[in-house]
């Protein structure tokens, strides 16, 4: 929690001295509209992950096994997540995305922001000694990612709904399927069938790109558009 207090007191130094704002700029008002995108950002992302999940279980033709429920390790991943979670949305879409936004372009400040954002992943999750391949796989699909989020900031002018849709996102893949630190909360899945070498490329081609695609429309399909322009 200290990380987070320490981010926030430099966003607010940056805002204040290079914008002359303050953490209004990354909208937490009005609350109660907030928390409608709040909500409605986590709900959508743990109905999209879990139709993901679950088709491609029911694909490979996989059974699941109820794990006995720890509230104790529940209470923990949630905590752990929206700790994680709020970390990561304040550094690449806070402060910093707002002045890119601000000062130059939206679409350059989104852009800088994606960026950042997969390469981030490469050191989040462990992968600098794999292949190119890979490299390049993590950090087009967490940085599209990433750029949808930054959309959502800046069609909302608020964090709130990419809040949302993150934390629902990793919630569910925390519940479902085997993540660290915290993974398999609810349900495991067994191995299931495996298929052709192009079939499963394939497969692992659409659940990187298939979330961020449909998590954009729906952020175009029902979030007015509002240019950030102060």
């Amino acid at each position: 929690m200290i990380g987070i207090v320490v981010i926030l007191v430099v966003s607010w130094l940056l805002l204040r001295y290079i914008s002359s704002e303050n953490l209004k700029a990354l909208g937490p008002f009005p609350i109660s509209k907030r928390f409608l995108q709040l909500g409605a950002g986590v709900l959508f992302a743990i109905v999209l992950n879990s139709l993901i999940i679950f088709t491609e279980a029911a694909i490979r033709n996989a059974s699941w096994e109820l794990q006995s429920v720890s509230w104790l390790e529940i209470s923990k991943a949630l905590f752990y997540h929206v700790k994680s979670v709020l970390t990561e949305d304040l550094l690449f879409r806070g402060a910093l995305l707002y002045l890119l936004m601000t000062k130059l372009k939206p679409w350059i400040g989104m852009l800088v922001s994606a960026i950042a954002f997969g390469i981030y992943h490469w050191f989040s999750y462990g992968i600098l000694d794999s292949s190119m391949i890979v490299l390049i796989y993590v950090f087009f699909t967490t940085g599209f990612m990433g750029w949808v989020w930054a959309d959502a900031y800046r069609r909302t002018k608020s964090m709130a709904l990419g809040f949302g849709l993150h934390i629902g996102w990793n919630i569910t893949t925390a519940a479902f399927l085997i993540a660290q630190p915290y993974g398999e909360l609810l349900l495991t899945a067994s191995e299931g069938n495996t298929f052709s070498e192009s079939t499963e490329t394939l497969m692992v081609i659409v659940k990187g790109l298939l979330p961020p695609v449909l998590m954009l429309l729906y952020i175009w399909k029902h979030h007015k558009k509002t240019e950030t322009t102060q």
